[in-house]
């Protein structure tokens, strides 16, 4: 993924690509990405013999759904259930997805995959990357401050592409920070445990991420 492309708190590395898959395998149960992967440490032990290729493309698919819902314009009479990526609100949307994620998408369901695996996946990062008590504070890191952690590269040749994609990702970024600095700030911008009960994940459940202490 790349994340000039999603909102601020889906930034994070979907590490995997097609090269670390053998075709007609699936990854090996004891594979240590299902711990260093963020994404595929939200898939609990007991499907990771169905972790295929296939299984792995529409598990990405949907994030991309929780991505569509959060852009979701809200109506002009305020914030609206559509908007937020619940449960819910995330399987309807992938009902939007294009074509060519269906088939990807209907494996990943059909061999015991979950919308819920990823909305877990986002609000426990949303967590992770909050200001202390709560994570190490990288979201604001990034979006709260000067993008002087972004520094201009040289051109990679004559046409200069390489210093434009650099400028494009700048420019982006600014459009994020300006959007995240906006905001009002609420008293409930915090209570990151009623967020993840009012989107639909039971707090008597174990969610990810899991260990691989199998």
């Amino acid at each position: 993924m790349d994340d000039v492309l999603y909102p601020g708190r889906l930034c994070y590395p979907m590490a995997p690509d097609e090269g670390i898959f053998i075709p007609f395998k699936p990854l090996p149960r004891d594979s240590p990405l299902f711990t260093t992967d963020i994404p595929l440490s939200f898939i609990p032990p007991y499907l990771r013999d169905a972790v295929f290729k296939t299984f792995y493309r529409g598990y990405d698919a949907t994030f991309l759904a929780v991505s569509f819902v959060l852009k979701s314009p809200p109506p002009k009479s305020g914030w609206s259930p559509s908007c937020i990526p619940s449960i819910r609100a995330v399987q309807t949307m992938t009902l939007d997805l294009h074509y060519h994620l269906v088939g990807a998408l209907n494996t990943f369901l059909g061999k015991g995959g979950h919308v819920a695996f990823t909305v877990d996946c986002v609000t426990r990062q949303a967590v992770n990357t909050a200001l202390a008590p709560f994570g190490d504070g990288s979201f604001d890191a990034k979006y709260g401050a000067s993008p002087s952690n972004l520094k201009p590269q040289d051109a990679s040749g004559e046409d200069g592409s390489t210093q434009r994609q650099n400028d494009w990702r700048v420019e982006i970024l600014e459009g994020h920070r300006a959007a995240w600095n906006e905001l009002p700030v609420c008293n409930n911008d915090v209570k990151f445990e009623l967020l993840r009960e009012k989107v639909g994940l039971d707090p008597n459940t174990i969610w990810g991420p899991y260990s691989n202490n199998l």
